[in-house]
């Protein structure tokens, strides 16, 4: 349902941006770019929509899936000889569009025939697996990114880390550009931990789970935490897409519980809408993300939209040396890191948080200033309002 929207936008120019789905719960970063845009209108070109029933405002938004057979026979023949869907060029035509913006490598490169057919600059952001898994696992794709370097305008990354990777694929540097991703500061209430000495630490864990999250790490950590002192409990949120995969990661974890005896110390819950995840986040004393690289390459490219989350909330987060993920959580400033698999240094920063509320207290408020200053969607959009100036 629609209960609030941007200010109007009629005079301001239009950005396409093309996605493959609009808008899945995990990927609400994408959603927080457009919606605080405020000199640029926005219009998404997607494949399907999802979720616009949990969105406060969505933007036109135009699907090929599940169009009319006219059309779908129409787009099959211009995508076979064209390199691109008509009703994708119709539709930036009737927008005009002064700019296409693609949200994931593979989609910055599917949009080089549409580029090349309106004549418009193309900008594309990498977020991830796009950067690290898929180069590695489909070599095909270091020559797709090489196609796409050079005929793309700009690539916008999440951190300093990020930047060097796609440079290390061949992009030129000065195409690169560093642009945080935001959240909506005012939906998540600052609420630092203010527990005792003698109350048990809430540890709160949450992602999908993937290889990249690290969760056998957190359990572990955990397990090892209350092995040397510790009182606590762990909550585990998330989940797969897929219903059989979904089963056998949630078995795997269960195991991995269930062989360290810590059955009655830890909850194992599905996915939550967002705004439960929030009271999670404020509920629960630290957040604990120990992201590794997985073993077919996979990783974070830059950091946990969750660790940005839980951080505003004013909770400090334990997490890893991994990509850039310390350009969010700030060591022993805003939160404390590990070295990737290291759990016996988790479960001591898990010791130290809990032997020392008052000190948690402040990483937890100066978590909170960090995200304010550096991730707050509307500092963001208003940011890549200009990236957009200077390249229309």
């Amino acid at each position: 349902m629609m209960t609030a929207s941007p200010p109007s936008l009629k005079e301001a120019s239009t950005v396409a941006h093309v996605t493959g789905c609009y808008v899945y719960g995990s990927e609400n970063w994408i959603h927080a770019q457009v919606k605080h845009l405020r000199a640029h209108a926005p219009f998404v070109l997607t494949g399907r929509t999802k979720n616009h029933d949990q969105l406060d405002w969505t933007p036109p938004c135009y699907k090929t899936f599940g169009r009319v057979l006219p059309i779908r026979a129409l787009d099959r023949v211009g995508k076979g000889v064209l390199g691109y869907r008509p009703s994708k060029r119709w539709h930036i035509h009737r927008h005009n569009a002064s700019l296409i913006h693609a949200h994931f490598g593979p989609k910055g490169y599917e949009a080089l025939p549409l580029v090349a057919a309106t004549g418009l600059p193309l900008i594309t952001t990498f977020y991830g697996y796009d950067l690290s898994k898929l180069p590695r696992t489909n070599p095909a794709w270091r020559n797709r990114y090489r196609m796409l370097f050079e005929r793309g305008t700009r690539f916008l990354v999440e951190g300093g880390h990020m930047a060097d990777c796609l440079v290390d694929l061949g992009c030129p540097r000065e195409k690169v550009e560093v642009q945080h991703l935001g959240i909506e500061i005012d939906k998540f209430p600052f609420e630092p931990e203010r527990r005792s000495e003698v109350e048990p630490l809430r540890v709160l864990a949450a992602g999908r789970f993937v290889e990249k999250k690290g969760f056998p790490d957190a359990i572990q950590a955990f397990a090892q935490f209350l092995e040397t002192g510790g009182e606590g409990y762990l909550t585990i949120v998330g989940g797969r897409r897929s219903k059989t995969k979904n089963r056998k990661a949630r078995e795997v974890l269960r195991e991995i519980v269930r062989r360290h005896g810590i059955e009655e110390y830890t909850e194992l819950r599905g996915f939550l809408a967002h705004e439960e995840i929030i009271k999670e986040y404020c509920r629960h004393d630290v957040f604990l993300s120990p992201s590794v690289e997985a073993s077919d390459g996979d990783n974070e490219g830059g950091a946990p939209v969750t660790l940005i989350e839980a951080s505003a909330t004013g909770s400090p987060v334990i997490s890893t040396w991994h990509c850039d993920i310390p350009e969010v959580v700030r060591h022993e400033k805003t939160g404390l890191l590990a070295e990737e698999g290291d759990t016996e240094k988790l479960a001591s920063h898990l010791l130290e948080v809990y032997q020392n509320p008052d000190w948690a207290e402040a990483l937890g408020e100066a978590a909170r200033d960090h995200i304010e200053a550096e991730y707050n969607a509307k500092t963001q959009g208003e940011r890549l309002d200009t990236i957009y100036k200077s390249i229309v």
